[in-house]
């Protein structure tokens, strides 16, 4: 049987994080998904005869060295790798080849987040099949297991002199969108979370945080949740979000709507409620093509007390290259993009009591003045049949 919680060690990064003050780096993406049309394009590039490096290497060219820089690189793993099991009765099931497990060690990934909804889109195969080809990978994986127990369990990461724990869930309201089955049981393998009950999921969240900061130094909760194609949280996030800090989480990321949505802060621990689509291999062309990475830095509290202090980034990024280059070829933007796509998050977030603080600073307010979250002009043309 293989173990969820996973440790991984590392040595010294060039990019913000000290050994000697004890401060733990993270990158964490969004939503990437190398089965559909994903898988369908790196088809086409064989027909083509493209060569094998651009093969392996397009789709995490242009954000690779951010995941690299970062002690701890996490994903959202948006569909399993397998190649066996049964179609769930849903309006979109994705899947790679297990094989495909090389795009994210190519990447730097050291977590795999499974709580959310296409894990089990090929049933109890497709959830053992990932976990398996994860594991064999060396990359840490949470938030789906072959029960309940086990999807509950969290990522241990280690590095810095810092241990700590991620835990992964999937919750998409009171009346959610996918079957009730993909959620993990005592006896029936799924994700952690719950279908329709908001109390339930607080619930885990209470009891599994206070049991993960019994051995590590910190917990950061990864929340699959809200609408898709929303720009703002609904009020459950919101509630669950400071469910999580009140119970102990230093941080709260989330993922699943496909768009961004605002940053805040609640008691000095940051959220980021929706980090959009990264390598998103569901649709060849979506309208709205920004998405961040969440630079969280994690420090031990003034005093060596166990709770770590947390600061919260979001780098800018585009999902792909079109209409010149590949689909699926994530990048970071720099200049007037990168403010543009700030200028967006900022005013999603203006309604919250306390905004990022990123997303406040005064610089940032003068590159602003009437710029507002709605998306970019959809595209004029198509890289092929929309779908999710």
């Amino acid at each position: 049987m293989l173990v969820l919680s996973a440790v991984a060690l590392w040595g010294a990064s060039a990019f913000a994080s000290d050994s000697a003050t004890g401060t733990l780096s993270i990158a964490a993406t969004g939503d990437v998904t190398l089965g559909h049309r994903f898988a369908e394009y790196v088809d086409s590039l064989r027909a083509r005869s493209e060569p094998a490096e651009v093969i392996s290497s397009f789709a995490f060219e242009g954000v690779r060295d951010v995941l690299r820089m970062a002690d701890v690189a996490v994903i959202n793993l948006e569909g399993p790798l397998t190649d066996r099991g049964v179609p769930a009765a849903k309006n979109f099931a994705f899947r790679a080849p297990p094989a495909f497990v090389s795009y994210l060690t190519e990447a730097g990934v050291d977590a795999a987040l499974l709580g959310n909804n296409h894990t089990a889109d090929y049933g109890r195969e497709s959830v053992e099949d990932t976990r398996g080809a994860l594991h064999r990978a060396g990359i840490a994986h949470c938030g789906a297991g072959m029960n309940l127990r086990q999807a509950r369990e969290p990522c241990i990461m280690k590095g810095r002199g810092i241990t700590l724990a991620l835990l992964s869930y999937l919750y998409l309201g009171p009346k959610p969108p996918e079957p009730g089955v993909i959620w993990a049981l005592e006896d029936r393998v799924g994700m952690a979370g719950h279908p329709h009950d908001e109390a339930a999921v607080a619930a885990m969240l209470k009891e599994d945080i206070a049991g993960a900061l019994k051995t590590s130094d910190g917990v950061v909760v990864f929340m699959h949740w809200g609408r898709e194609s929303t720009w703002f949280p609904a009020d459950y996030q919101k509630r669950l979000a400071r469910v999580a800090i009140d119970a102990g989480a230093a941080a709260v990321i989330g993922h699943h709507p496909h768009v961004l949505q605002g940053a805040e802060t609640y008691r000095d621990r940051p959220i980021a409620y929706s980090l959009g689509n990264f390598v998103f291999g569901g649709n060849w062309n979506p309208r709205d093509k920004d998405a961040a990475i969440a630079w969280l830095e994690l420090s031990r509290a003034t005093g060596g007390k166990r709770r770590l202090s947390a600061r919260l980034e979001l780098l800018p990024v585009r999902t792909d290259r079109l209409p010149e280059g590949h689909p699926f070829a994530a990048h970071v933007v720099e200049g007037g993009e990168k403010t543009r796509v700030l200028c967006r998050l900022r005013a999603m977030s203006a309604k919250f009591r306390s905004p990022l603080p990123q997303l406040r600073a005064p610089d940032l307010a003068r590159d602003c003045a009437g710029v507002g979250p709605a998306p970019p002009p959809a595209p004029a043309t198509s890289a092929g049949k929309m779908s999710p």
